[in-house]
């Protein structure tokens, strides 16, 4: 993985590591098929981190969650089409990818790609609940301006 960075603009260095109980500051429940690239990554059934589907094989998803972990992929896998993380479709993970310039320090270069055994079956469900596809990337030289949402399972915090 080459060329792939993460910057975090200094609010967000001050809060990391900073563990706050509770939903997402502002936030409220998902409805099931709102965000249907979003995955629950688990192991042995358990989630601990989340990622985004962007093709029928591949994850994309944070590095500090598997650093130092790569190769034990026994029991790992990703739940789909569901906002309750132990509902869903479960697929197997072959093979863990990690940023090789990853910094737990700054959380600089935070990204990993999960490939899955079996590609995962996209589907539009029923008047959007279930449904379960890639997420819409923007392209390099993309500009981003406006409000961003903030999906998963995990804390955000005030401020950040």
């Amino acid at each position: 993985m080459s060329k792939l960075t993460l910057d975090l603009n200094p609010k967000v260095m001050e809060l990391l590591g900073k563990r706050i109980k509770g939903r997402i500051v502002g936030g409220k429940a998902a409805i099931v098929g709102d965000f249907p690239w979003l995955v629950s990554v688990q192991r042995d059934g358990a989630h601990f981190c989340a990622g985004s589907i962007i093709s029928p094989m591949w994850i994309l998803t944070a590095t500090h969650c598997y650093k130092d972990h790569e190769s034990e992929i026994e029991n790992l896998s990703v739940v789909t089409g569901a906002t309750d993380y132990r509902n869903g479709d479960k697929y197997t993970v072959k093979e863990v990818i990690t940023h090789e310039s990853f910094q737990f320090v700054h959380y600089s270069n935070d990204v990993a790609l999960l490939h899955l055994t079996s590609p995962i079956k996209y589907k539009s469900g029923k008047d959007g609940v279930g449904a379960v596809g890639p997420i819409c990337l923007p392209s390099e030289t993309s500009n981003f301006e406006g409000t961003a949402t903030v999906a998963g399972w995990g804390y955000l915090y005030n401020g950040a």
